[in-house]
């Protein structure tokens, strides 16, 4: 009998580096967003740092024009955290995006993988049953020969 081929390999290959694929470009979407989020958490950080030296800085007496320079940093960083924000709602869609990719092509390849099981094992089940009639036939001559033998 034949050795087994399957008969979808180079489909299934082209499955597998999809998969790949896929797989680095939703690793490339986790990196960028995790960046993004250290980001957002410096300039978090940033506003409650600017927030407690204002509040050091009212503790005693404080200018009015050191409070409004602290008054202002803060606005600028609420600006800069509503801005990171909006992006962090864009980001998080691109990443779901990719990990639904990602989904979709570890789904087309573990098909690809089912049907070669499939396929792997009715040919192996052919095998069996080829040596078991080779077996058979066999045994079939030897008694076929000995009947001959004591007929004789």
């Amino acid at each position: 009998m034949k050795p087994y081929r399957f008969t979808l390999q180079s489909v299934l290959g082209l499955r597998e580096t999809e998969e790949q694929q896929a797989q680095e470009g939703y690793a490339q979407a986790l990196r960028i967003m995790d960046e993004h989020m250290a980001r957002q958490r410096t300039v978090e950080g940033a506003i409650e740092a600017n927030h407690d030296q204002c509040r050091k800085a009212c503790a005693g007496r404080t200018r009015s024009e050191e409070l409004l320079r602290f008054h202002g940093a803060r606005q600028v960083l609420r600006e800069q955290l509503k801005a990171l924000e909006i992006h962090t709602a864009r980001l998080q869609a691109w990443v779901d995006e990719r990990q639904t990719q990602l989904v979709a092509a570890r789904q087309r390849r573990e098909s690809l993988d089912k049907l070669q099981d499939k396929q792997r094992m009715a040919y192996d089940r052919g095998v069996s049953r080829h040596e078991q009639l080779s077996v058979d036939e066999a045994v079939a001559q030897r008694d076929a020969a000995r009947s001959a033998g004591k007929l004789l």
